[in-house]
């Protein structure tokens, strides 16, 4: 009874909540009433309120019906069991009226001899069915006192539930008339601030066309600024292309003048070389001679001078063989110069050569007995003078080694030696991947991709080459006649690096699609997908042991994952700049013990693998860090910039060696030559060099 009860009020303050939230209603749509001038938005609400109020009258008359009808049926379900056991009652009665015949039957029929003992039995049953009557009765009673006890509280609820009903519809009578009045200050608040409104609107028109007549008068101000400085620039730029072009001719003119000049050098290197030869000739010719002439004077020294005869002809057969070594050095030299196209762009004009004291012919002294310093011929063998000055001697290098590739017709965007050193890949925008010979030409050119070609790296056995695209494919090449063997294919965006592990069985390849991949290069399965960059993987390298793999993310991630391939874990290294932290490149150390990481904040990182520590921070480019690389013997590091600059490095302090700007724009690939002494570079003025390191 009490749960129905509760039941009854949670209905009944559901209809309550329901009428104040009608009310609620009618005051908001009084207000857009009031807003907009529309009388629909309050009569809306208004008559759902309404509505809500007469529904709510018959659900609770209906409500307190089906109370009245649940009490009637708990009262008939409590009476029924009574009945039940007042119809058993009856039963057993008539079973004792029949046992009482029975008894007298029997009685009859045996006599006066259990009389007593059935009078007794019979007392006995007569007392039990008076006592059952009699709490049976009892029974009954309280339960209809229990039953009326409980009608009384239905009756006296119903009645605190009608009170409640009015107290209701008087509170909500009291609620209308409130929100009218206030409905009607709101209107008055609502018309005067109409009011304000439009005089406000009215004043910031008129403040608009003013300001619009300002910005015209300004607009047209600036355009006619705009043809002023167009104008300027139109006469610098014809100004600059008559410099540019005087500029071509004087430089045409000065090259023509360092070929002529260079020309001479080598002409008198040449006279020099052969007036080096004669001289000696002459030397040798007068020491036979003056070694005839006074062959009477020795023999009676020949004792004293014999030790000393013998060490002459042994010291005049060391400096032949030394002549003849520094004529081979200088013909070398002198071809290796004709050889060099560079020369004209880089050698400068030198002061007149003239020979040098130690190499013009000396008179013949007499002999003594040590004239070995006479005829030492040290000057021979050092280097020409042409080559004695230190800046003259840096140039030479310089366009003795430096090569520049072209070919490509777009951006390079990686370059490779191969494990041998004889050839060269490069991968470029224009979608092709190019072979070259160090001497500078280019084998042949594949042409497989279907879009820019990101990164490329040589097998270590030398025969394959394995290359990344923009066409979401990683491709593996032959080395010997540019046939595709395989194609992995499984990115869902474009591949951006690419890397084979030291063993060469195994293939990583970083994506736009911000997963790692690592196939069997044997078999092209893919072996792991592994996740937990947040962005494009734009690097990946593997440690020199092959257990370790390294990703580095673009910009919205800028974090180093460090990937435990056999043990199934990765490390995560934070640390580059929060605003332009993207990870362009990744390079182990030799050791395997430090990885070097260039960033888009400008600055190169040391990682220390065995706990994940930044030991070094490198910085002095002024832009994106696009490249790094440890040399082989891991004592030099290079790193490559959007600035158009290579910077090399003591890897070991981070101390800035030099720096080169040899391209014309940004950097974006390095790499060593498997001998140390030689950087390969390439970016996006389409062109690939290799520079000396030492």
């Amino acid at each position: 009874m009490l749960g129905r009860l509760v039941l009854f009020m949670s209905k009944s303050n559901s209809l309550e909540i329901l009428e104040y939230l009608s009310l609620a209603l009618s005051f908001l749509g009084s207000v857009a009433a009031m807003l907009t001038q529309q009388v629909v938005y309050a009569a809306a609400p208004l008559s759902v309120s309404v509505g809500l109020n007469l529904f709510s009258r018959q659900r609770l008359e209906q409500i307190q019906q089906e109370q009245h009808q649940a009490a009637l049926n708990q009262t008939k379900e409590l009476i029924d069991p009574v009945q039940l056991r007042l119809t058993q009652l009856d039963n057993l009665n008539q079973q004792i009226g029949t046992t009482k015949k029975q008894i007298d039957e029997l009685g009859r029929m045996q006599g006066d001899v259990n009389i007593d003992v059935l009078r007794q039995r019979l007392i006995q049953l007569d007392n039990f069915t008076q006592q059952l009557t009699r709490n049976t009765n009892q029974r009954v009673e309280e339960f209809q006192q229990q039953q009326q006890q409980q009608l009384d509280g239905v009756r006296g609820s119903l009645s605190q539930l009608e009170a409640l009903m009015q107290q209701l519809s008087t509170s909500i009578g009291q609620r209308v008339e409130e929100l009218q009045q206030s409905q009607q200050i709101h209107l008055n608040n609502f018309h005067q601030q109409l009011t304000q409104l439009d005089g406000l609107t009215q004043q910031l028109n008129t403040s608009t066309e003013q300001r619009l007549e300002e910005l015209q008068k300004n607009q047209l101000q600036h355009i006619d600024t705009l043809r002023q400085n167009l104008t300027q620039l139109d006469a610098f730029t014809q100004q600059l292309s008559t410099t540019s072009h005087q500029r071509i001719e004087q430089l045409q003119h000065n090259q023509q003048h360092h070929i002529e000049a260079l020309r001479q050098h080598l002409s008198q290197l040449d006279g020099l070389t052969k007036q080096l030869s004669t001289t000696s000739n002459q030397r040798i010719e007068q020491l036979q001679q003056n070694q005839q002439h006074h062959i009477d004077a020795l023999r009676q020294h020949l004792l004293q001078l014999d030790g000393f005869t013998q060490q002459l002809s042994e010291t005049t057969q060391n400096d032949i063989s030394e002549l003849k070594n520094s004529l081979t050095q200088v013909q070398v030299k002198v071809g290796e110069l004709s050889e060099s196209e560079p020369i004209q762009a880089r050698f400068k004009p030198q002061p007149q050569i003239q020979p040098q004291p130690q190499i013009q012919p000396q008179p013949q002294p007499q002999i003594q007995p040590q004239p070995q310093p006479q005829i030492q011929p040290q000057p021979i063998a050092s280097t020409p003078t042409v080559f004695t000055n230190p800046s003259s001697e840096t140039k030479i290098q310089d366009f003795k080694f430096i090569r520049t590739l072209k070919g490509h017709t777009d951006k390079v965007n990686s370059v490779v030696f191969s494990p041998d050193g004889q050839t060269l890949a490069s991968g470029s925008d224009d979608g092709t991947i190019k072979i070259w010979h160090v001497a500078g030409a280019e084998l042949y050119s594949i042409n497989g991709h279907q879009n820019k070609v990101n990164s490329v790296a040589f097998s270590p056995d030398n025969k394959t080459l394995v290359s990344g695209s923009n066409d979401k494919t990683v491709r593996l090449w032959d080395v010997r006649n540019g046939r595709e063997i395989n194609k992995y294919s499984g990115h869902e965006q474009e591949v951006c690096c690419v890397a084979l592990s030291p063993n060469g069985n195994w293939l990583a390849s970083g994506s736009q699609d911000k997963t790692v991949k690592v196939w069997s290069v044997d078999t092209g399965k893919e072996i792991y997908t592994l996740r937990g960059h947040s962005d494009d993987v734009l690097c990946v390298a593997f440690s020199p042991d092959g257990e370790i793999l390294a990703s580095g993310g673009a910009g919205n991630d800028k974090t180093i994952k460090i990937w435990y391939l056999n043990q199934n874990k990765f490390l995560t290294l934070r640390g580059h700049s929060d605003f332009f932290g993207g990870v362009n490149s990744l390079a182990f150390s030799p050791d395997g013990r430090i990885l070097a990481s260039g960033s888009q904040d400008e600055t190169i990182k040391f990682w220390q693998l065995d706990n994940g520590q930044d030991v070094h921070t490198l910085t002095g480019h002024s832009d994106h860090v696009c490249a790094v690389a440890f040399s082989p013997d891991g004592k030099t590091f290079a790193s490559a910039s959007k600035d158009k600059t290579i910077k090399l490095w003591q890897a070991q302090t981070g101390e800035l060696i030099r720096t080169l700007a040899e391209h014309q724009d940004s950097v974006y690939s390095i790499a060593f030559s498997p001998d140390g002494k030689t950087l390969a570079t390439a970016g996006a003025d389409k062109a690939i060099m290799l520079l000396p390191v030492e």
